[in-house]
């Protein structure tokens, strides 16, 4: 329990650890053991993740020219990852095929 003295007196039992922080404030914490820590990049860094969300993407097409873009600023060899697609939205799930019209000299990852 928190509070001033004479608040918290009437709780301390014999059982109770009491300590005396010496006039300074505690305050509640907060853990969220539920993370999902990612690096973030700039839009143009070769690392950086494309966003093919709904919001970014509405169909197929449009889902292999932003990875085609991606692609082109990226040296060849290095990963084209992209995060966030909805084959519902898309009306359809992306093929192999439809990756390989972005780009053929990269490894590519895509996922919801």
């Amino acid at each position: 329990m928190v509070g001033a003295d004479e608040a918290v007196a009437p709780f301390i039992g014999p059982r109770t650890t009491v300590l005396d922080l010496a006039g300074k404030t505690v305050v509640p914490g907060f853990i969220d053991a539920h993370l999902h820590p990612r690096a973030l990049y700039p839009e143009g860094s070769p690392w950086a993740n494309v966003d093919c969300s709904p919001h970014k993407v509405r169909d197929i097409d449009e889902l292999i020219n932003v990875l085609k873009r991606k692609a082109d600023r990226t040296p060849a060899g290095l990963w084209v990852s992209g995060s966030g697609y909805q084959e519902t939205k898309l009306g359809r799930p992306p093929t192999r095929r439809d990756l390989d019209r972005a780009t053929t000299n990269h490894p590519m990852l895509i996922s919801h």
